[in-house]
Parts: C-alpha cells; sequence; structure tokens
C-alpha cells in the first residue's frame, strides 16, 4: 500500500519539477530565426553517456544558434549525473514536444528552409566509413564545453616545462576498472587495472617509477622534474588538470570503465601530452605508432614502450609532440568540429548524418 502511495507521489514530484524546469526556460533567449529543435532518445538524454548529449548540443550553440530541447520526466527524475546539472545552467529552451524527429536535429531557416542533423550511434560504426557522414570524435570531459576552449587557451599549457617522462593519474578503483564488461565488448583490451599492476610489477626501481598519493609530493615531482614513469592518485583541483597534464612529455592513455575511450586520452592530445595508447585504432583517422602516438597492443607490448622512452632524444619526443598537437587541432578540437557543422548549415544540403561510434549500439 505504501508503495502504491509513494509511486503517484513521486511521479507528480517529478512531473511539477518538470514542469517547472519549461516554464523557468521559456525566458531564455532563443531566436525563432536562428534556432535548432533537439530531440534525443532516452538513452542519450538519461543515462551517464548523456553526457555526450551535453557536448553536442554545446558543439550546436558555438555555430550560434539557439537550441529548443525535448525533455522528459525519466531526465528530471534522476540529476544526479553532473552532465545533467550542466545541461540545465545552459541557456537552452526546454520543451516536453519536439518538431523534430527522435534523434535529430532540425533548423527551420528564416525562409522556411528546412535541415536536418540525423543522429546514429553504436559500436558497428567502429571502423566503418559512410561516404558524407561525420563521425564526432570523441571528446574532452564535459566541464571544459561550458565555454568553447581553443588553441589560444591552450597554448599556456603545451608551452610549460615538462619536468617528469610518463605520467597517469586517475581512479584506481579496481570495482569500476577491472569490470568484465570491458572485455566483453572489446576483447584483447589490458584493463586500467591490470595495466597499472603490471606497470609496478615491471618497473619496481625508485629511479624508474614512483606511486604518489600525496598532492605535495606529485607538485615537488611535477615542478622539480624527474625522468620516470609517475602515477598519481592524489586529489588535485579539477581547474588544474590541463595544467598539470601539460608538465608530462607522456601520459598512459588508460581504458575507461565500459569502453577502451576515457576523456584524459584526449585532454593530453589537447595540451601536446603524447598519448601511451593501446586503442589508437579506434580514432578516426586511426593513431599511429611513433607518428602521434605510442601505442601496444598487450601488456609486454606496453613493457617495452615504457622502456624504450627512457632512451628516446628530446628531438624525437618533439617531433612526436608537434605530430599529437597537428591532429588534435584537425581531428579532434571544438573549433574544427564546430567549422564542419557550420559549414553544412551554410550548404546547400539539406540531411547530415551525424555518427557517434563511442557508445554502445541501441537497445531493440
Amino acid at each position: 500500500m505504501i508503495g502504491r502511495i509513494k509511486s503517484p507521489l513521486r511521479d507528480l514530484y517529478h512531473e511539477l519539477k518538470l514542469i517547472s524546469y519549461i516554464v523557468k526556460s521559456k525566458f531564455n533567449p532563443v531566436p525563432t530565426h536562428n534556432k535548432l529543435n533537439v530531440y534525443l532518445d532516452s538513452f542519450l538524454m538519461n543515462s551517464d553517456m548523456g553526457r555526450f548529449s551535453f557536448i553536442f548540443c554545446q558543439y550546436l550553440k558555438f555555430c550560434g544558434f539557439g537550441l529548443s530541447v525535448k525533455i522528459d520526466k525519466a531526465f528530471i527524475s534522476r540529476l544526479a549525473p553532473p552532465y545533467k546539472k550542466l545541461f540545465l545552467q545552459q541557456n537552452y529552451k526546454l520543451v516536453r514536444q519536439c518538431q523534430a524527429k527522435e534523434n535529430t536535429v532540425e533548423w527551420v531557416s528564416p525562409v522556411g528552409k528546412r535541415k536536418w542533423l540525423e543522429i546514429a550511434y553504436g559500436y558497428r560504426f567502429i571502423g566503418t566509413v559512410e561516404e558524407g557522414a561525420f563521425y564526432m570524435p570523441f571528446p574532452l570531459h564535459p566541464k571544459f564545453y561550458i565555454k568553447q576552449i581553443s588553441s589560444d587557451d591552450l597554448h599556456l599549457f603545451r608551452s610549460q616545462k615538462r619536468n617528469v617522462l610518463v605520467f597517469f593519474a586517475g581512479n584506481f578503483d579496481s570495482r569500476l576498472y577491472n569490470r568484465d564488461v570491458l572485455k566483453e565488448n572489446f576483447n584483447g583490451t589490458v584493463s586500467r587495472i591490470n595495466a597499472l599492476r603490471y606497470i609496478r610489477g615491471r618497473f619496481d626501481e625508485p629511479a624508474e617509477l614512483e606511486f604518489v598519493k600525496e598532492p605535495g609530493r606529485l607538485h615537488e615531482l611535477l615542478e622539480a622534474g624527474a625522468k620516470k614513469i609517475v602515477l598519481s592518485e592524489a586529489r588535485t583541483p579539477g581547474e588544474q588538470w590541463l595544467s598539470i597534464l601539460g608538465k608530462a612529455h607522456f601520459f598512459l592513455c588508460l581504458p575507461g570503465v565500459r569502453m577502451p575511450w576515457s576523456h584524459n586520452a584526449i585532454e593530453s592530445m589537447a595540451v601536446g601530452t603524447i598519448p601511451i595508447i593501446q586503442y589508437g585504432s579506434l580514432f578516426t583517422p586511426p593513431l599511429e605508432h611513433m607518428k602521434n602516438a605510442v601505442c601496444y597492443t598487450n601488456e609486454n607490448e606496453l613493457g617495452e614502450v615504457l622502456s624504450e622512452l627512457f632512451t628516446m632524444s628530446e628531438q624525437e619526443i618533439a617531433k612526436l609532440r608537434s605530430n599529437v598537437i597537428s591532429y588534435y587541432e584537425q581531428y579532434l578540437s571544438a573549433e574544427q568540429i564546430v567549422g564542419k557543422l557550420s559549414a553544412f548549415f551554410s550548404s546547400d544540403e539539406t540531411t547530415l548524418k551525424v555518427i557517434i561510434p563511442f557508445l554502445e549500439d541501441p537497445v531493440k
């Protein structure tokens, strides 16, 4: 009986909350002559993967459009994911009903001309090449899209003195980063925990590797210099992250929880820190070993490439770094993504297919 009472009350609460957000958003300045109608499905909006919907909407905003975005009670009922709070802080107009079809973005020009972005996602698109489609690259963390980050913004981080040879910082929780789902979806991927365990076993001399837990010690290493591998679980302020990344020559781009991609790989490339990566083949176009990445396919290869870095010359590292920055600017930066989307809206084409290959396939 209690459960039956609670459920209607809960639904009513979410309904009222939904209405309040929609009403508040009516005061957001969204010009009717330059507005996009956005309708993304419940998976894209309501799961943790919805962080990519926020980033995609920001790309559209950076193109100069106002956005009218469909939301529902499912979106409102679970606001814990940080990306949802970022989403609600934007000046989007929120609506319950949308003119666009599901997984499309519709634009109606002042003279009545219509254009559509058609959104498709799933691992089935990995390695495919659809002519005329735009493959959305894996992004930085959502917090870096609150405003558009540019090459000028990144130049300061890229030009820092680099005092650490190889760096990794992140979550070491084995309950998250050694789950079977990663192996099931991407067979052969070395999990974050297994990679860290292997590295700590192979490089056991203090001159080769240091494991850091305290922010103070991490700061000493980043400032004083250490031609070694530094693995850190020290908690540091988020606003310092890109600066910290930019003080290393190489970054260990270890996999995420459910998939190989992780925001830290893109963030390292953004500041010119060379990625050490197993899943370079999943980039579009693929990363190339010793051209714009240091690639490996298994634990033994990871150990070998790390050993080689200790003897690499400054000139070789500088060339790699230059190529990494060029790759980021050409394929990963917000500027080039916004440029491609803007070019479509300025063209005579009526439809552009946007493919997101790093999200799970839709449930049938």
